[in-house]
């Protein structure tokens, strides 16, 4: 009996090209129109809608989440095939469109594709622009009703003569510079429904490839919450298109379990710190688990047990009030499951809720001292964004980390769990402990409230120094040497200083002593009951009040000047670290207000005698005023206990490469967990009482 050819391997999805979605435009799409009158834009929506394309326009799907990291899955994954999946109605020129490492801009032979509803369509690039390439997005414009004359084939890398080659409209087109987007009277790129007849539709198109897989991950989305009961639900419903049943066998494939993900499955488990949430009804897939509030680290922990034990292969760690595409979570997924290096990470990028187009941080990197990596990049300008990605995907530096608010990794490369910091530090010691090489996708980003410039706080304070120093003293990447000991001490005791938060001074002094105390207390006490409490009743003066007519309103932000011209109250400010070396500066400083954004600019409180902080709420604010007396006693006893922590440097260095090791195996996290589970389910309270239990830095 003959053989049967076989069937060609599916098609599998890695990325989603979208041109719809809130924020601004620009961050999916431009548009490049030569006449007619200008297209309307579309409402902001995350629902699914048709791109309308018409005559005489260029749409490129060029924005921050439809770049393509051609380089990076190519360096990375084990891809032998890649083309450019389309679904629509009408007669298109398809032009696929990138930049090489240097970027130089890369163009491929325009394609005409006649789209028919519910009939796929492939179009793959050249294997010149694949050999080339590091970032790839494509590019359509109509090419009229069906029937209109095709265009000629051109030659490789050049570019096909327009149905009409003497219509300038079209020529400039083809032979165009940089794009240049049609503008809205509020300056933003349009994206959609036009007052022009619509000549083609283009209703789905993806990157993706028929090569198998090297692994089909078991994703554990794991999620950390303390009595956000509102934010736990709207997570779980915008996951639950993703979430994957326990399969009965490994051929369970019902389509709600494979609606987004075409390389394995994904599972939700929500760690619940504050043993309050109460669910009508998990999705599918979804787990719910009380556990001991021992914040984001014992929080992150016992998902990971969680994990191992159901047998999961992969991880991902969010945030319940950081706001993810599950579209994010896909492409991560995909990436994933053709990684070749498993000590591989994925971290989400970062941006404010209210600004999504303005990047707080792409991965950070840690030294002495955590710096957000591409921190103020507007994802709206296309050149600004494939230059963060040329520079992020092809550069990797020791002391790279991602945060918690979505991070990706493969279990097989985790030895260390997280450390008992309670908040703030764990993810990074996490990445580092584990050798993690983190890497970004575009569009993997998540959006938050606020950020974490405008968390400053006593506690804080407390915990960004004591981690900071435990990661010297503890992590085989740093010497944990006195010098870098005492480039850590000044900078954060200047800083509180110049700002006049005294009360977050004497917190850090705590902080010194408890890294002297060395690992054993941090093992004693991971829930940090005591020194919350007292870091509460400490916090008076730098606690929020509500605004009253007596605050003044903020100063304009000097920028976009990079440097504005300093004052000579600025300029004192400098020399005299705010009047802590001269005093009198109530005699000679202004008051300076501060709005949220610009909470830790440093540069905006140079001189001043009075700060006032608005806090993101925009009805509260913390008021701090110099009190030079009170900040030299505050740092007399900052002082005193770092010379201790620098004269026992020895001892404490070997205490705490011995002690990280010990504090991050699975069985110290088991038994924390045991002794301090509740012996009942706390009853809900106000989350303002107890601090977050979220990943913070």
């Amino acid at each position: 009996m003959p053989d049967t050819p076989s069937a060609s391997p599916p098609m599998i999805r890695l990325q989603q090209l979208r041109w719809y979605g809130e924020g601004r435009e620009s961050l999916y799409l431009h548009r490049t129109d030569t006449k007619g009158p200008a297209p309307q834009p579309l409402p902001q929506t995350d629902e699914p809608t048709d791109l309308s394309l018409v005559a005489h326009q260029i749409v490129a799907l060029d924005g921050y989440h439809n770049q393509f990291a051609q380089g990076l899955w190519h360096s990375e994954c084990a891809l032998h095939d890649m083309s450019l999946g389309l679904c629509g109605q009408g007669r298109i020129r398809v032009q696929i469109c990138g930049q090489d490492a240097q970027g130089r801009d890369l163009r491929d032979r325009e394609t005409v594709l006649e789209l028919q509803e519910n009939r796929p369509q492939s179009h793959a690039p050249s294997a010149e622009i694949r050999a080339q390439a590091v970032i790839l997005w494509p590019e359509f414009s109509a090419c009229g009703p069906t029937g209109t004359t095709p265009l000629p084939a051109a030659p490789a890398g050049g570019h096909a003569a327009a149905s009409d080659p003497t219509d300038p409209a079209l020529v400039a087109l083809r032979h165009r510079g940089p794009m240049a987007p049609a503008k809205a009277p509020d300056g933003d790129a349009y994206t959609g429904a036009h007052s022009l007849p619509v000549d083609a539709r283009l209703s789905r198109c993806v990157w993706q490839t028929r090569t198998p897989p090297r692994q089909r991950p078991d994703l554990a989305i794991i999620v950390t919450t303390f009595r956000r009961e509102a934010q736990a639900r709207a997570l779980c419903a915008r996951l639950a298109p993703i979430l994957s049943a326990a399969p009965e066998s490994e051929t369970d494939q019902t389509p709600p379990a494979r609606a987004h993900l075409d390389t394995g499955r994904a599972r939700l488990w929500l760690i619940d710190n504050g043993c309050s949430l109460t669910m009508d009804a998990l999705p599918k897939g979804a787990h719910c688990v009380p556990n001991p509030n021992l914040g984001g680290s014992g929080g992150f922990a016992r998902g990971l047990i969680e994990a191992r034990h159901a047998q999961a292969t992969h991880c991902l760690f969010m945030d319940d009030d950081a706001s993810a595409d599950p579209e994010a979570i896909a492409r991560t997924h995909a990436y994933l499951a053709y990684a070749t290096d498993p000590n591989l990470a994925v971290a989400g990028a970062l941006s404010r809720a209210d600004q999504p187009h303005v990047l707080w941080e792409n991965t950070a990197h840690c030294d002495l001292f955590c710096r957000p990596q591409y921190c103020g990049t507007d994802l709206s300008q296309r050149e600004a964004c494939l230059g963060m990605l040329r520079t992020a995907h092809h550069t990797h530096v020791p002391g790279v980390y991602g945060g918690w608010w979505f991070f990706a990794f493969s279990l097989q490369a985790v030895h260390a769990l997280p450390f008992p910091f309670f908040i703030r530090g764990d993810d990074v010691g996490f990445s580092l402990a584990n050798n993690l090489r983190v890497t970004s996708l575009p569009g993997v980003i998540a959006t938050q409230e606020v950020d974490f410039g405008a968390k400053e706080t006593p506690l804080t304070g407390y915990l960004e120094l004591r981690s900071h120093l435990v990661h010297q003293l503890g992590l085989p990447l740093f010497t944990g040497s006195r010098r870098n000991l005492w480039r850590i001490a000044f900078r954060f005791w200047a800083r509180a200083l110049v700002m006049y938060r005294y009360e977050t001074l004497q917190a850090m002094t705590w902080a010194l002593q408890d890294v002297c105390a060395g690992p054993q207390a941090f093992a004693a006490t991971p829930d940090l009951a005591m020194r919350r409490a007292q870091i509460s009743l400490l916090t008076q003066n730098e606690a929020p009040r509500a605004l009253n007519a007596h605050h003044p309103a903020p100063r304009p932000d000097p920028r976009p000047d990079p440097r504005p011209p300093a004052s000579w109250q600025s300029r004192l400010g400098k020399i005299s670290l705010n009047g802590h070396l001269t005093g009198a500066i109530s005699l000679w400083g202004r008051d300076e207000t501060l709005p949220p954004e610009a909470a830790g600019q440093a540069t905006r409180i140079w001189g001043a005698r009075k700060i006032t902080q608005i806090t993101a709420d925009r009805h509260h604010a913390v008021v701090l005023h110099a009190r030079i007396w009170r900040g030299w006693r505050a740092s007399l006893g900052f002082w005193r206990q770092m010379l201790r922590l620098i004269w026992r440097r020895g001892t404490l260095h070997h205490d705490w490469q011995a002690g990280y090791h010990r504090l991050t195996t699975q069985s110290y996290w088991e038994d924390a967990l045991k002794a301090h589970a509740p012996m009942e389910p706390a009853a809900p309270a106000p989350a303002a009482s107890t601090p977050s239990s979220h990943s913070d830095r």
